[in-house]
């Protein structure tokens, strides 16, 4: 999505934030399936399993990390589990028409903010994997 009109009202950018966001929490959903291994079915077993797997991503934030270790301590690679990326890139840098490309100055550095979105996103999507 790139913000082409500057004059616009604050209806506006409400309105193209939350489609921001709807679009973020599609792309995580996708991901996150594929990215941490959770399977679909109605069979209690593969809900439990699948119950199991979020508790022990959440634990510790486990699910930011590029390899999960036994304990807290011992995962490894804050912020570098690859999930982050595809998400961002996905997201904002998937063709030159997507903000990223088109406004560079302003994601070079990625902003904080915009990580913190990535991980609520993959977040929200873990918990769709607990509720089923």
């Amino acid at each position: 999505m790139v913000l082409t009109d500057f004059n616009t009202d604050e209806s506006e950018i409400t309105a193209r934030g939350s489609h921001m966001r709807g679009a973020l929490k599609t792309i995580a959903r996708a991901l996150v399936e594929t990215t941490y291994g959770f399977e679909s079915s109605d069979k209690p077993r593969t809900i439990e399993r699948n119950r199991k797997l979020v508790l022990t991503l959440k634990e510790g934030s486990a699910f930011v990390f590029r390899k999960r270790g036994a304990t807290v301590e011992d995962h490894v690679g804050l912020y570098e589990n690859k999930i982050i990326q595809k998400v961002v890139n996905q997201m904002w840098f998937k063709n030159k028409h997507d903000d990223g490309v088109a406004f560079v100055e302003h994601y070079h550095p990625f902003p904080a903010v915009g990580l913190a979105l990535v991980l609520t996103a993959v977040r929200f999507a873990l918990e769709l994997h607990n509720n089923n």
